[in-house]
């Protein structure tokens, strides 16, 4: 094999590698600050966000804010819409939440 096909090869090799390594890498972040309690809701809120850059009223964003109470301690959480929509005041289940927004919530059976 010729020089430029060795190096062709361990180039591939190296950004195979890294490839591999920052996936890993993500995954493991990904799972490392969720925290999982029991909690009720307690509130809901919408808050608007702002604009984008085009400034248009119908591109006007919106907060989604969930009020929980998780060990008697109140605690506001940002969500998506579809789980906003979804919960209801006094729902009681498992809350799953990572850097001040809602990943999931289970409802108690």
């Amino acid at each position: 094999m010729n020089p430029f096909g060795i190096f062709v090869c361990i180039l591939w090799g190296t950004v195979a590698l890294f490839s591999v390594l920052s996936f890993v890498t993500v995954v493991h972040n990904n799972r490392r600050n969720l925290k999982r309690a029991q909690a009720v809701v307690i509130g809901k809120n919408v808050s608007p966000s702002g604009r984008t850059s085009t400034a248009r009223a119908s591109d006007a964003k919106t907060d989604y804010i969930i009020l929980f109470s998780i060990g008697g301690v109140t605690r506001s959480l940002f969500a998506g819409q579809a789980l906003y929509t979804d919960l209801q005041v006094g729902d009681h289940g498992t809350l799953s939440y990572r850097d001040g927004r809602v990943v999931g919530f289970t409802r108690a059976a």
